[in-house]
């Protein structure tokens, strides 16, 4: 596979950000956004007899609709980091100024400017900034995953070919475990662009 279409790194990074800050395992993050989908949607790949067209024109129309507001939402996080990331290097720059200059330490101006720009909660706002590029990242994906699926399984309403009911539960499954992944994911971006706006 190309590089420039492989997305391997995304899941992992995605995947990755649903675990503690320490880097173990958190059940409860595993239980709703891993198990509480495919358990779902084993439900409804066996009971629900499947989706009209109607349906598949709303899923089709959703995934697209959150597709263009999710990539707008990247900007809006690359445009935060930025911000961050210039207030940072001008601590740094202050930091490195007043070891050469001691006497600026005792400047109003100087420490109102420093303090003004110093933020203790950088590296927990850049942790934060790089795991929402994950879970919108990933989010894009299975908005674009569920367009494709609910078109081929548009496609293969009343085929008779062999396995076909199979494969268009099989379809039902998968459509069922993008879209509820896609509202939990849609819950934690919120959540977590709230923490990280509202400090």
């Amino acid at each position: 596979m190309s590089k420039k279409i492989n997305i391997i790194s995304i899941v992992k990074g995605h995947f990755n950000s649903l675990n503690n800050s320490d880097k173990s395992f958190n059940f409860a993050d595993c239980l709703t956004f891993k198990i509480l989908p495919v358990g779902i949607a084993l439900l409804f790949a066996f009971f629900y007899q499947g989706f009209t067209n109607n349906t598949l024109s709303l899923l089709v129309s959703f995934g697209s609709i959150f597709t263009a507001l999710l990539l707008s939402v990247l900007v809006l996080i690359f445009d935060q980091e930025t911000k961050i990331d210039d207030r940072y290097e001008k601590v740094l720059l202050y930091k490195e100024q007043m070891e050469r200059d001691p006497s600026l330490k005792e400047s109003a101006t100087y420490r109102m400017i420093y303090s003004r720009n110093y933020d203790e909660k950088y590296p927990v706002k850049k942790e934060l900034l790089r795991q929402l590029y994950y879970n919108i990242s990933f989010s894009i994906i299975c908005s674009l995953l569920l367009i494709l699926t609910c078109l081929i399984y548009s496609e293969n309403i009343g085929k008779t070919f062999t396995y076909a009911i199979y494969f268009t539960d099989f379809l039902k499954f998968l459509v069922i475990v993008v879209l509820i992944t896609i509202f939990l994911n849609i819950l934690m971006i919120v959540k977590r662009l709230n923490a990280l706006l509202t400090n």
